[in-house]
């Protein structure tokens, strides 16, 4: 049996609150400790948008400064309607994030998932370091205008920097979908 900590749960159960009501996902912030001492989860927002530079979309922001072994609740709106090719079905697995799911916001409808269909993928989110390895796969854009979004808790092991980019192949080594998380 698979143990999962108390906070995923948190994390996860204010996630499907926010989005079964419709509403965005919260500001970052570090939301207060709950009795016990327990850790406080920090929320950060992602997108995707379309770029007019030299990749077609990026990230934005593209540098995040956030705690470290704390849980991370992190949203990522993705406005790109297009789906790309995975490199395998890895790619398409939620791997490195707190019980291993995302929770997935699709217009009216919302599912909390460990994987997608391979052509199901839009982006990744991918981080790979020595200490730290997350890949979550991204669907595409709901309808024009209307984001597709993915929420998912990590907990980052260590201070310093940790790179994320889109492991799609028509993304990879495109300057606007990577970036930075650092963690202090």
């Amino acid at each position: 049996m698979t143990h999962i900590p108390w906070y995923s749960y948190v994390a996860l159960s204010t996630m499907i609150g926010v989005l079964a009501f419709g509403a965005a996902a919260p500001p970052p912030t570090v939301a207060p400790p709950t009795g016990g001492g327990s850790p406080p989860a920090v929320y950060a927002n992602l997108s995707i948008i379309a770029s007019n530079g030299p990749s077609p979309y990026v990230y934005t922001p593209t540098t995040l400064s956030l705690p470290s072994n704390v849980p991370l609740v992190i949203t990522i709106s993705n406005y790109d309607p297009h789906v790309g090719p995975v490199a395998g079905p890895a790619s398409a697995e939620v791997l490195g994030a707190v019980g291993g799911v995302m929770v997935v916001h699709q217009g009216p409808m919302f599912y909390t998932t460990h994987f997608l269909q391979m052509n199901q993928v839009s982006h990744t989110f991918t981080i790979r370091t020595p200490q730290f390895f997350l890949n979550v796969p991204i669907p595409p854009e709901w309808t024009v205008n209307s984001p597709t979004t993915v929420t998912f808790t990590i907990v980052l092991p260590a201070p310093g920097p940790y790179p994320f980019s889109c492991a799609v192949l028509t993304s990879i080594g495109q300057f606007g979908l990577r970036g930075t998380l650092t963690a202090t």
